[in-house]
């Protein structure tokens, strides 16, 4: 009963967070708003920002900056892979080429840092495609999933064991770190010294090795052990978990990348975003008018889930309109797992994501629309990425010049958690 009560209790302190961080991203965003929008009533702002991005082209006639968001959800994380195989086979263009920032949440974090990986021997291209990194982790995801029996299915200690994990992670990730990447990257974590998100961003002027944050954002409670962090330098240490119980859709997150990173307003972001499927059917909450601790315990987590990505859904609606493009695979009741590795249950993600792109017309508009912004544009990215690997030789010798590679700075020593946290103070201030 106590260990029951415990966990109950656990999981409402980790969830509580959640309000307050989507509520204090709605704040942030409304700040860049009101700049263009008057006072009106919600109804009629609403109206407005709709007809406003009715398309995807940006106020001043120039294309806009596509932004990639990659939700969190264990092992359904490979239905972005399989979409995004189908954009670089479309388009015949590399991830990197197609947009010009990423945001990614738990596993989509950890594919948000293989996509963006540097190749050492060109180190302006990925080393891995869309494919290849599928490949990976159809190859590993056997060897990660490894059972922890010591904790008695995860009562005294967390379902799996975290080294195996790490193990791969630090193979193919090796010493690279996270601000070279080949484009502007932020990873959602969940702080659990202020319980509240911390965002690791390549527009910080902290670092970290890329194996270590992508560790951390994929440290799911019970699942795998919270990390402790600490930057490249030593001056400072976090202890983050999954960013999944702070902002699962990491893709308010992408939008003040974007902002930051190339100083673009929020009428010239498209943002395009992955989620790891939906049930898609009515719960039946009745039972939970009891209040008790047993009938909560079973749904909290869920409920809690599923309420921030309402929200955060909402709000990038709001702020993007017509301009925010969201693509979540039906599965179905009793097929939303984050563990189950089986060959039969990797055919239901294989499927369920190839009936949605099939069934969706506006990802060959999006496709089309990428791949004309991405040849009109990729003189411009080779030389920005160019002059950003010289730069980071010249300033920074972390890693070996063949390694070291990153987007050349548009604004300098921008951090999205400072300033997200100063935009809170201004607004309690």
């Amino acid at each position: 009963m106590r260990i029951l009560k415990f966990k109950y209790l656990f999981l409402i302190t980790c969830f509580m967070a959640i309000n307050a961080t989507n509520t204090e991203y709605l704040k942030q965003l409304d700040m860049e708003s009101s700049k263009n929008v008057s006072h009106a009533s919600l109804t009629e702002r609403c109206g407005q920002l709709n007809e406003s991005m009715a398309n995807a082209s940006c106020a001043n006639g120039t294309r806009p900056y596509w932004l990639l968001s990659l939700d969190g959800g264990g092992i359904r994380g490979l239905m972005h892979l399989y979409a995004l195989v189908k954009l670089e086979e479309i388009t015949q263009k590399s991830v990197i080429d197609l947009f010009d920032g990423v945001a990614g949440t738990s596993i989509g974090g950890v594919i948000a840092c293989l996509l963006t990986l540097p190749n050492p021997e060109f180190p302006t291209r990925s080393l891995y495609s869309a494919r290849d990194v599928l490949e990976i982790m159809l190859e590993n995801k056997d060897e990660m999933v490894v059972t922890n029996w010591e904790s008695l299915g995860g009562i005294l200690g967390t379902h799996y064991k975290t080294a195996p994990v790490k193990n791969f992670l630090e193979k193919i990730l090796r010493k690279n770190s996270f601000k070279n990447r080949l484009l502007p990257t932020v990873l959602i974590t969940h702080d659990l010294h202020s319980y509240s998100e911390r965002l690791i961003s390549t527009t910080d002027s902290q670092d970290f090795y890329t194996k270590d944050v992508a560790m951390a954002t994929c440290a799911a409670p019970t699942y795998c052990e919270p990390q402790y962090v600490s930057t490249i330098d030593s001056s400072n240490e976090y202890l983050l978990s999954d960013g999944g119980t702070a902002m699962n859709n990491p893709v308010l997150a992408g939008i003040a990348l974007i902002q930051q990173h190339y100083g673009a307003s929020m009428d010239d972001i498209c943002a395009v975003s992955f989620g790891t499927g939906v049930v898609g059917e009515r719960h039946n909450g009745d039972f939970l008018r009891s209040g008790g601790c047993f009938d909560w315990a079973c749904e909290i987590a869920d409920l809690c889930i599923d309420g921030q990505l309402s929200v955060i859904e909402s709000t990038a609606k709001l702020y993007l309109g017509n301009r925010y493009y969201r693509f979540n695979p039906y599965l179905g009741k009793g097929n939303v797992r984050l563990d189950d590795v089986s060959e039969r249950y990797i055919r239901t993600l294989r499927n369920a994501s190839s009936q949605m792109l099939d069934a969706n017309n506006k990802f060959s508009v999006i496709a089309a629309a990428l791949q004309i912004d991405a040849n009109n544009d990729a003189e411009l990215k080779k030389e920005e990425r160019s002059v950003g690997m010289q730069q980071q030789n010249v300033e920074k010798n972390v890693l070996p010049p063949s390694v070291a590679c990153s987007d050349a700075p548009v604004v300098a020593e921008w951090s999205c958690w400072n300033t997200f946290k100063g935009w809170l103070a201004d607004l309690c201030g």
